[in-house]
């Protein structure tokens, strides 16, 4: 008797999804991070962002989206949709919504690409 023996393909429990609005209602998440330090990072940046709904929605599509993925329990948590402007950006606590919307400061939006910054 013979047994093949296959590795398993072992799932994280959580990763972090970055991509961009392609259209409409429509979105590309083109890089995954599975780095546990950098999703923890990423949470704590999520949690000091100031939401208000004293802003204006923004305008086209979202520059950036992200998303932490959680397998186990089938869900995501953290969707932020963030628009690019030169000093600032705007961003929104859904993906898609513009329900809650905030303002991140240039050095917020540094401290956001260190995290997702792949290299």
């Amino acid at each position: 008797m013979l047994f093949l023996i296959l590795p398993k393909v072992i799932q994280p429990d959580k990763i972090l999804q970055v991509g961009s609005q392609i259209s409409e209602s429509s979105y590309k998440f083109s890089e995954e991070i599975k780095d546990e330090e950098k999703i923890v990072e990423f949470e704590n940046w999520f949690d000091r962002i100031n939401f208000t709904e004293e802003i204006g929605e923004p305008d086209g599509y979202a520059d950036i989206v992200l998303q932490i993925r959680h397998y186990k329990e089938g869900i995501s948590t953290h969707p932020i949709s963030i628009w690019v402007d030169e000093d600032e950006a705007t961003v929104t606590n859904e993906i898609g919504s513009e329900d809650r919307v905030g303002k991140l400061s240039s050095s917020q939006l540094d401290d956001l690409r260190k995290i997702i910054d792949s290299k």
